[in-house]
């Protein structure tokens, strides 16, 4: 089976599953998986998120490596990996984070934005850097990080889709997450699931 890090090295693309209806969740998955999906987070601030996560990897197990985002302490991302979340992604740097994925060989995306950030996230031995929120200072930032930090692997996340992720990767990202540039609200209220499909294959086209 393909691990969640060796399926993110080969798609570059993390679909995040932020506050998605328990009545939709499935559909959504199955739309991103017909899309090649290979990576989704389940945010744990969404509703019923660990359960979400146990019964995504449960049906989803074998197409779709299932994580957990919005992951804040060593507390979150132990209650994640024992609902099954196969990989872990932060808005923030905690080193406990880090080492705790480290010593388990689970694929961890702390965020960081400032260099010092990036600097200690690197330092706690994270492989990729979440760079969060990254549309808030664009692509221009991430070229100038590339100066001090040419070897970090950034993956954009934070208002990233379609139109812009292209010149994320340009600038020198690895890869990025996307939430509500594939999985939007109105696709989900209308099921609209069609639509998930056709973005996810074009984000990955995109990124790769």
């Amino acid at each position: 089976m393909v691990t969640a890090r060796e399926a993110f090295y080969n798609s570059k693309l993390i679909v995040i599953l932020r506050k998605v209806p328990d009545d939709r969740i499935f559909a959504v998955a199955e739309a991103l998986a017909g899309g090649g999906a290979k990576l989704c987070e389940v945010t744990l601030n969404s509703d019923s998120a660990l359960n979400g996560i146990s019964s995504l990897r449960e049906k989803f197990g074998g197409v779709i490596r299932i994580g957990a985002g919005t992951v804040l302490s060593l507390r979150d991302a132990r209650e994640a990996v024992r609902a099954g979340a196969e990989f872990i992604v932060s808005p923030n740097t905690d080193e406990a984070v880090i080492k705790f994925c480290s010593e388990r060989e689970i694929l961890c995306l702390p965020g960081a934005l400032t260099p010092t950030e990036i600097a200690s996230a690197i330092n706690s031995g994270a492989e990729y850097i979440k760079l969060f929120p990254a549309s808030a200072f664009g692509p221009g930032y991430v070229k100038e990080l590339a100066g001090p930090f040419g070897g970090a692997r950034f993956v954009a996340v934070g208002g990233i889709n379609p139109n812009n992720a292209a010149d994320y990767i340009k600038a020198g990202c690895f890869g990025a997450a996307v939430g509500g540039g594939i999985v939007r609200p109105d696709f989900l209220k209308d099921k609209r699931f069609d639509e998930i499909t056709r973005l996810t294959a074009e984000m990955i086209k995109i990124l790769n």
